[in-house]
């Protein structure tokens, strides 16, 4: 969604009480509308305290790092007019003007000079410009003070002659902190509440196949699976965190169990998925082969303790839907990082230090703790705590895997 298009709903989220003097559209098309806006950012202006000029300029540009990391944070306006702005900030390094809420910072220089800090052409540099005005991110200051836009000082650093400035942004900077912090903490439930229900239906696949067979899929309840899965999905992408809680309190194992255990008329029963699990894997509370040092096994203990392909979906049924769509671990190991919101670089990290299938397991362990509510921070947080235990050597993946085999046996 571009910047012109949702201008009038951005600026009513950010100040829902706010009575305007003017009746603001999808945009700030005619100058009017421009000048009344300046009139009211102004008016905004005035009843703010003084701050501090070196906490004014860094707030400014860790809202504006976050607006970029995380695509305008459902703001309306792109990633590309936040970074063209966060640019124009740079430009802006005088001190005073952080702290004066009169004027604010201003730029005087030439399109030219912006459009080099951008690597664009002029053109669009002026395009960018004029729909970060139509944003209500940047106003004149004193338009008609001279011919061309050209900034100089008084004795006491007041500047004078016409340029843009950036007092808009000092005015919405609290809302928008405001917005990111409330959007950042509904993207997080969001993410781990559609881990949690994807990991149970996962689950309760698993059990299908184990107690029925082939013909699991034939089973009435894969198609109402399917569709909870469909509707989980669009409430994902729409943040809809309270569908997404309703959901994962319908999906109780207790209704789950039932319906796996119920055999459609006609069909032949297999052994139960416990069963199966206790025959593969019997465990013994006093076994040799679990992990131990680090040093003697240099795999993290899923040397010792002996992890099969064909146990990765009984022991982490919530990568069960990715291997249906990557069939490899490592790929269906990056996709449950991304959507358990382990970053990139944070992914990046574990590869490097732990090697492909420790890390691979590690991000399943992580996912399956998170959808059982078990990781009260970021789920990058955590995965940083693995790596410092794994610079520590205390890191035991093969303790993990023996202890959800006995989990799962139980």
């Amino acid at each position: 969604m571009s910047a012109p298009k949702a201008i009038g709903a951005y600026v009513k989220a950010l100040f829902p009480t706010a009575h305007m003097c003017f009746t603001i559209g999808d945009r700030l098309e005619t100058e009017a509308d421009k000048e009344n806006y300046a009139l009211w950012i102004k008016e905004k202006a005035a009843g703010k305290p003084s701050a501090q000029a070196d906490d004014m300029y860094k707030r400014t540009m860790n809202v504006l790092d976050r607006l970029q990391e995380h695509r305008g944070c459902n703001t309306g306006i792109s990633r590309t007019h936040w970074s063209a702005l966060q640019t124009i900030v740079k430009l802006l390094a005088h001190k005073d003007d952080w702290s004066n809420f009169d004027t604010g910072p201003i730029y005087g220089g030439s399109n030219a000079t912006i459009a080099d800090r951008l690597c664009l052409s002029i053109d669009r540099t002026k395009k960018i410009l004029k729909e970060l005005r139509r944003a209500g991110l940047i106003m004149f200051h004193q338009r008609h003070a001279n011919g061309r836009r050209w900034i100089r000082r008084q004795r006491d650093g007041t500047p004078v002659g016409h340029g843009f400035s950036l007092l808009p942004m000092m005015v919405l900077l609290d809302e928008l902190e405001n917005h990111i912090g409330q959007w950042r903490d509904r993207e997080f439930e969001a993410r781990r509440l559609h881990t949690a229900i994807v990991g149970k239906i996962a689950g309760f696949k698993q059990s299908l196949r184990a107690a029925h067979g082939e013909n699991a899929k034939t089973h009435p309840a894969i198609a109402s699976c399917d569709e909870t899965l469909q509707a989980v999905a669009t409430a994902k992408a729409g943040r809809n965190v309270e569908l997404l809680r309703s959901i994962l309190h319908e999906i109780s194992d207790k209704t789950l169990f039932q319906i796996a255990e119920t055999t459609p008329q006609g069909v032949q029963k297999n052994p139960s998925l416990s069963n199966l699990v206790q025959k593969e894997s019997k465990v013994d509370a006093g076994q040799e082969e679990r992990s131990e040092d680090r040093g003697v096994d240099p795999d993290f203990g899923l040397t010792t303790a002996k992890l099969q392909d064909h146990e990765i979906e009984q022991l982490f049924p919530i990568v069960t839907p990715y291997l249906q769509i990557h069939r490899s671990l490592d790929r269906a190991a990056h996709h449950v990082a991304r959507d358990s919101a382990i970053s990139t670089d944070m992914l990046q990290r574990m590869r490097n230090k732990l090697g492909e299938k420790a890390a691979s397991v590690t991000i399943l362990i992580i996912a399956e703790r998170l959808a059982a509510g078990e990781i009260k921070t970021s789920s990058s947080a955590y995965a940083n705590g693995m790596l410092k235990a794994a610079h520590r050597g205390e890191l035991k993946l093969g303790r993990t895997i023996w202890g959800r085999r006995e989990q799962l046996a139980a």
